[in-house]
């Protein structure tokens, strides 16, 4: 069983709590119930590297014996501050700004979706510490949007839609991710890593070669726009693939979308009407 702490300020400096559930599970790891004032040294497991720490229930006045985790190694901090950049900076700069408030609340918690998988390995006798980033939260939200079945495409725009009301920061980045995600890097697989607008103009349609692999650079064009939210944008059918000089053309440049059929987009570049196909695929 694993104890999800979200990133608050106790992280950069001393530890965590241990909620009075996971107790037992604790008692487990160590071998008893410690007593209060008692310490259980062991150590965290990081990243492949290992950090001492210990266990300890503070011997205070407490109504509760309350488990708490302790750095001992206080490199740990510096490693934690790295991976969680944005949380740490968040919360400095509110710790500081409760202080000049006269608010000394140590325990500001961030307001991104950053966590550590907490678990207590018997066998080894070590902590795991596993982040779990606000990106990769964010990359686990949209793999719910990555099954492309007509039967399910209006269930997926829904979770869209309530994946998207969130901060405008984080709407933002969903669709970033959506922008460059598994569906738009099947669809350029499928189209042969070519552009589909300079295969139209009978040009080379095959850019560079990516370093360190076979793939040629190609870039997924939404053609209705993600940030729209209409019905059927996160569908393969709303993708072209692009090169980068004619994406930012249709960004940027004298391009018009004169009409979306069935099976193809037609565009207006530059006073001259092409006709792209549109990808046909369900499932991907």
């Amino acid at each position: 069983m694993n104890f999800i702490k979200h990133i608050d300020f106790s992280v950069f400096k001393y530890g965590t709590a241990i909620p009075v559930e996971f107790h037992k599970i604790v008692d487990e790891f160590i071998g008893h119930k410690l007593k209060r004032g008692e310490i259980f040294e062991t150590q965290i497991l990081l990243l492949d590297k290992k950090y001492d720490c210990f266990l300890t229930i503070p011997a205070n006045k407490s109504k509760t014996d309350q488990y708490q985790l302790r750095y001992k190694d206080s490199s740990i901090v510096n490693q934690l501050k790295s991976i969680f950049i944005n949380s740490f900076q968040y919360i400095l700069e509110n710790k500081n700004f409760n202080l000049l408030k006269g608010n000394n609340k140590n325990l500001v918690k961030t307001i991104y979706d950053d966590y550590i998988k907490i678990k207590f390995c018997n066998d080894e006798k070590t902590i795991s510490f596993e982040p779990l980033l606000d990106q990769d939260i964010l990359n686990s939200d949209i793999e719910k949007l990555y099954t492309i079945d007509e039967k399910e495409i209006n269930e997926n725009e829904k979770l869209f839609e309530e994946l998207s009301s969130k901060t405008p920061e984080k709407r933002k980045r969903y669709i970033e991710v959506l922008e460059r995600g598994n569906i738009s890097n099947k669809v350029k697989k499928d189209s042969g890593y070519k552009c589909q607008i300079c295969e139209v103009l009978g040009l080379d349609p095959l850019g560079f070669k990516k370093k360190n692999s076979d793939e040629y650079y190609v870039e997924a064009h939404h053609v209705t726009p993600v940030a729209s939210q209409k019905k059927g944008i996160l569908h393969p059918r709303n993708l072209i693939c692009v090169c980068a000089n004619h994406h930012r053309q249709i960004h940027y440049g004298n391009v018009e979308l004169l009409k979306s059929e069935e099976d193809k987009f037609i565009f207006k570049i530059e006073e001259k009407i092409i006709e792209v196909k549109r990808y046909l695929k369900w499932k991907i």
